[in-house]
């Protein structure tokens, strides 16, 4: 399934609107499905919602159902847009949905001028150039990303310790987590502390939410493993000890020893406070030499990975090569047509001059070529852009214009991976 349209028109009309589009679809010989949405969350409870201002969360929701169809064998996927709702609540919802799967709206009328231009289709004319044109590789919104991590992660329910087991938003977090299914919370802290901070924001702990209370005893069976790991840094039963008394020390332990699958923390813990005991006991994996970090920057119509703005704060041009990798495997690991992007440079523009960021750029991508061609061909459609917080984002494309080595390699790349 490459093509989704939304159809934006009268309830009365809707039931021809979508037959001439599905029509349309089979001309071009291509096969056509068509998905109701409001038959799976009724008019009523979505205007509520919106009413409401959780239009977000009735995205997600609709994205999550969407995600179960099997349109597998589909060439184009007609969506029926809102019926039952007045004209006002219909195109937010029409919109709103258009950019969560990222369709184009077929629409006519007064009501189309409402919507964006690079989106809408009015007539079986435009829907034809549509379709004959290549289809372009579908964006990711934010509403499709949450649902498919949601999705995935209730596959594969893990165990994850949060060492700020008392902290209002964790809390908040764990309860949200049992009750979607997506993770067997473990909550480090007092008993009392956690159940006071679960009535304060009214929440009720799930039963099988497990709370761990931090203890000397608890704390004795990981010294002797403490102590091996770190004995070259001068660690000691006793400082083991006193290093277990922090709860992030502690839950990493937990991980090390394989009691959890995962651990989340930074909540009131500083980024330098939750990688310092990680890169003391998890270590780096073989092989790597620079810790990086990759977060999921959603927007509405959109997800960006990016790689690294927040451990390394001006990384060599080697450390780049090796900063680029992990957003690309993230990407894989997500299974989606997510753009990663790489901060190529991070000087504040007022303090050096475009040609000398030019420069740096040119010399972090001749070490990113050799290194990572792999990564080279996945970057290579990106955008060129530069944000106002001065952390440029170069075009690989660009780049190889610039670097005839680069531009060889980039067209070996191409054929060794062709785009989908």
């Amino acid at each position: 399934m490459n093509r989704v349209y939304l159809v934006a028109t009268a309830a009365s009309n809707m039931e021809a609107k979508v037959q001439e589009l599905v029509d349309a679809v089979t001309k071009a010989g291509l096969i056509a499905t068509v998905y109701k949405p409001l038959e799976v969350f009724n008019a009523a409870d979505s205007v509520a919602e919106i009413k409401a201002g959780k239009s977000a969360v009735l995205m997600e929701k609709i994205c999550a159902d969407f995600l179960k169809q099997d349109f597998d064998d589909v060439d184009a996927v007609v969506v029926e847009g809102a019926t039952g709702m007045n004209d006002v609540i219909a195109h937010k919802f029409n919109d709103d949905l258009a950019s969560a799967l990222d369709a184009k709206i077929f629409a006519d009328g007064e009501d189309a001028e409402l919507f964006c231009p690079k989106r809408l289709l009015r007539c079986e004319k435009c829907v034809a150039g549509d379709l004959a044109a290549p289809a372009a590789e579908r964006r990711v919104s934010q509403a499709m990303f949450r649902a498919s991590l949601l999705s995935k992660a209730s596959k594969c329910v893990k165990r994850i310790v949060l060492p700020e087991g008392s902290e209002p938003r964790t809390v908040q977090a764990a309860c949200l987590a049992v009750e979607r299914n997506i993770a067997v919370p473990v909550l480090i802290g007092k008993k009392a502390d956690i159940e006071a901070t679960a009535k304060s924001v009214g929440v009720k702990l799930p039963a099988n939410i497990e709370i761990i209370e931090p203890s000397a005893e608890l704390a004795e069976k990981y010294v002797p493993t403490l102590v091996e790991l770190r004995k070259a840094k001068g660690m000691t039963p006793e400082s083991a000890r006193a290093a277990l008394k922090d709860n992030v020390m502690l839950a990493t332990m937990m991980l090390k020893f394989g009691e959890v699958d995962g651990l989340v923390s930074g909540a009131i813990h500083s980024t330098a406070d939750t990688l310092r005991p990680a890169l003391q006991i998890i270590r780096t994996a073989p092989g790597v030499k620079s810790v990086s970090s990759v977060f999921f920057m959603c927007m509405k119509d959109k997800t960006y990975i990016y790689g690294d703005c927040a451990i390394n704060l001006n990384p060599l041009a080697e450390e780049l090569a090796d900063i680029a990798a992990p957003s690309i495997r993230a990407r894989v690991r997500m299974q989606t047509s997510l753009w990663p992007l790489l901060p190529l440079q991070r000087l504040p523009a007022r303090k050096c001059s475009s040609m000398a960021r030019s420069s740096t750029m040119l010399q972090q991508f001749r070490v990113l070529v050799p290194s990572r061609p792999r990564t080279v061909r996945s970057l290579a459609r990106l955008p060129c852009s530069c944000s106002r917080t001065s952390l440029p984002v170069i075009s690989v494309t660009r780049l190889c214009s610039a670097l005839p080595t680069a531009r060889s390699l980039s067209a070996r790349c191409s054929r060794a991976w062709p785009s989908r």
